[in-house]
């Protein structure tokens, strides 16, 4: 058994009724170097302690120590797990567990890795956060089957309000429901365009671009629309233009038909009037 415990990948540690120190095999003693040398059979538990914080093992102030002390006294018989993280940095998960003698034995594996790696992740989403916080482009999640939003950026929660449903985005549901269904036949859609609900209670038309994952064992759309309102506007003062100016070329093609008509029609006006000019001084001079 003696052999069995000292293999063990855990710090293994036994304590007697009397808060006294059984035995402790070698990787206990490694995660607790700083006080190993004070770790002996016999040694009461709190004594050990109080030498751990006092030689600044675990990151407690000085004149915290009696009330820390007090505290780990409550877990000592108390089936209980915990966190704790030393001053040097390192991560321990600790269980004490009561045994039928009356005594307790404490266990202790060494999670520092996975703490730095969910450090991490937490790092990496609180800048994944910040950037999305930060964009100007509405962007959502959704799950597929209820529309439910898990997340909408603020520019989304400026342009469409914030609501808790995306079924609720839309003007014509069926609209949605072949959004949808489109989506989870190809896992994908580009450019779908539709007529969605503005927060100032008007509508307006959007292009929405989507892709499906999988998120928590839930498929979840991850979409941003495009407001097409500065587009459709320029679109139809492009057409406004190009109706001014068509009608500016019917005018000024008219203007030159107009202008050819009365050249036309000024050559023999011109010769009628010399004409009846030369009659009149003619009739003049015979005295008709």
């Amino acid at each position: 058994l003696i052999d069995a415990i000292e293999s063990l990948a855990e710090g293994f540690a036994l304590y007697d009724r009397n808060d006294c120190l059984v035995l402790a095999n070698s990787r206990y003693r490694q995660m607790h170097a700083i006080s190993a040398d004070v770790l002996v059979p016999g040694v009461n538990w709190f004594d050990f302690l109080r030498v751990t914080a006092e030689r600044n093992q675990f990151p407690v102030p000085r004149d915290k120590i009696d009330d820390w002390l007090a505290e780990r006294a409550r877990d000592r018989r108390e089936f209980r797990q915990q966190e704790f993280r030393h001053t040097d940095g390192r991560w321990f998960f600790v269980s004490n567990c009561p045994t039928r003698e009356g005594g307790f034995v404490v266990t202790r594996v060494d999670i520092t890795e996975r703490k730095r790696a969910e450090e991490a992740a937490k790092e990496a989403d609180e800048l994944v956060r910040k950037v999305l916080e930060a964009c100007p482009v509405n962007i959502q999640m959704t799950r597929a089957h209820d529309g439910k939003l898990l997340y909408r950026s603020p520019a989304t929660v400026e342009l469409l309000g914030d609501v808790t449903s995306a079924v609720d985005y839309y003007v014509d549901l069926s609209e949605r429901r072949r959004y949808v269904e489109r989506l989870l036949a190809t896992g994908l859609v580009d450019d779908f365009e539709t007529q969605l609900k503005r927060k100032d209670g008007g509508t307006c038309w959007c292009s929405i671009s989507s892709r499906l994952i999988d998120y928590h064992g839930e498929k979840v759309i991850v979409s941003h629309a495009y407001d097409l309102t500065d587009r459709i506007e320029m679109q139809q003062e492009l057409e406004r233009q190009r109706e001014t100016l068509h009608q500016n070329e019917k005018m000024s093609a008219l203007g030159g038909l107009l202008a050819g008509v009365a050249h036309e029609l000024n050559n023999p006006l011109s010769v009628v009037l010399g004409l009846s000019s030369l009659l009149k001084e003619t009739a003049a001079d015979a005295k008709v």
